[in-house]
């Protein structure tokens, strides 16, 4: 069965630093609009779909024993088939690095998403991870927690105009590693 997409989009992005390059601040955003032919069960299919991304980063060393780094993204989708309809995903990224002293290191990083489609809305657990890492002469000594707030599962949705797809992905829980 053959498909037909065709799309066009249009992006740009702007960057300030503050404090000789120690401080940036980053904004990203863009416009996308396909038109999609497809065939659903032997009968062509046509849609429609555009998207507003917008992005906004945050990065940060202001001294070499600390950085940090955090973003934010907020997508809306328009969806247009035998009706129209809207998404919106929001998305937050962090990490932070402190070095009290040079052969220590302490990590953390931290992922988060919300996104809704009609009738459906999903918020996850954040996913949080956090590590030690002591270097010695002729090894490294870390400690590290994978999913610290313990999240079981991680939600994903998405909609076309004639189909919703669900993804699960089942987690272990809370995983220590020692080494």
């Amino acid at each position: 069965l053959e498909t037909a997409a065709s799309g066009w989009g249009v992006s740009g992005s702007l960057k300030k630093y503050v404090g000789l390059r120690t401080f940036v601040v980053e904004l990203e955003g863009g416009w996308m609009e396909n038109t999609m032919q497809e065939y659903l069960q032997g009968v062509a299919a046509g849609y429609r779909s555009a998207q507003l991304h917008t992005q906004l980063n945050f990065t940060s060393n202001p001294v070499t024993w600390f950085s940090t780094r955090l973003s934010g993204r907020y997508d809306i989708n328009y969806v247009t088939g035998a009706a129209t309809r809207r998404t919106r995903m929001v998305q937050v990224e962090g990490s932070l690095r402190v070095k009290p002293v040079p052969a220590l290191a302490l990590d953390a990083t931290g992922h988060w998403l919300w996104n809704e489609i009609p009738g459906v809305t999903v918020s996850n657990t954040p996913l949080v991870k956090v590590s030690a890492a002591w270097s010695l002469r002729n090894a490294t000594l870390f400690a590290e927690c994978r999913n610290l707030l313990g999240a079981t599962e991680y939600r994903r949705e998405s909609v076309s105009a004639y189909r919703t797809t669900s993804s699960v992905t089942a987690l272990p829980g809370r995983t220590f590693l020692f080494g």
